[in-house]
C-alpha cells in the first residue's frame, strides 16, 4: 500500500482600513515583497465614470510583472496555485452577489460561502484580501479634508509622508481650533 501525503501551503492576510486609506497600496508593497511576479484580482464592477478612473488609477499603479485579472464573483475559477494574489476588494465581491440576487441576502451569503469554501482548499497559495472597514470615512474623510482641504485625493498616509509630522500635526490643530 502507498501512502501519500499532501503538504497545503496557504497563508492569507486581511488588509482592512477607511475608504481610500491606502489599503491596495499597502498590499500591493506586500505582495511584491512576496513575490516578484504577484497577481492583482480586481472584483469591482464599472459603476460609472467616477469609478472607472478609480480602476484606472489602481492599474496604472501596477507594472508588467503583475497579472492582472477581473472577476466579479467567481473567485474559485481562477488558479491560484503557486502564486501571490491580491484580491481588491471582498466588501465589492460581496456586493455583486447581493445585487446579482436582488437584495437576497441570505442567497448571498450562501453563494459567497461556498466561493470561499473552494478558495480554503487551493494549495500552495498566498492571497491578500483588502476589504473596507465601516465607518472609517467619518475618522479618514475629516482627516483628509484637515490635511489637504479636499476630500478626494491622493493617499493619506502618502500625504502625511509627504508634508511631514510636524506639518500634519500642524494642520489637524488648525482644523481643531477653527470648530
Amino acid at each position: 500500500m502507498i501512502l501519500q501525503t499532501y503538504k497545503i501551503l496557504r497563508m492569507i492576510y486581511l488588509i482592512t482600513g477607511g475608504e481610500r486609506s491606502g489599503k491596495s497600496s499597502y498590499a500591493q508593497n506586500v505582495a511584491l515583497e512576496l513575490s516578484a511576479t504577484p497577481m492583482y484580482v480586481a472584483t469591482a464592477r464599472k459603476w460609472d465614470g467616477d469609478f472607472q478612473k478609480r480602476i484606472d488609477r489602481h492599474q496604472s499603479e501596477r507594472d508588467e510583472n503583475w497579472t492582472n485579472i477581473e472577476e466579479e464573483k467567481n473567485l474559485s475559477l481562477i488558479d491560484f496555485k503557486g502564486r501571490v494574489a491580491i484580491i481588491d476588494c471582498v466588501t465589492l465581491w460581496l456586493t455583486n452577489f447581493f445585487v446579482d440576487t436582488k437584495n437576497d441576502v441570505e442567497l448571498s451569503l450562501e453563494l459567497a460561502k461556498a466561493e470561499i469554501e473552494k478558495l480554503a482548499l487551493m494549495e500552495d497559495t498566498t492571497i491578500l484580501i483588502i476589504t473596507n472597514e465601516i465607518g472609517m470615512g467619518k475618522v479618514m474623510q475629516p482627516l483628509r479634508l484637515s490635511l489637504v482641504g479636499a476630500l478626494k485625493g491622493p493617499h493619506l498616509f502618502d500625504i502625511i509622508e509627504m508634508i511631514g509630522k510636524a506639518e500634519t500635526v500642524n494642520r489637524i490643530e488648525k482644523t481643531i481650533v477653527s470648530l
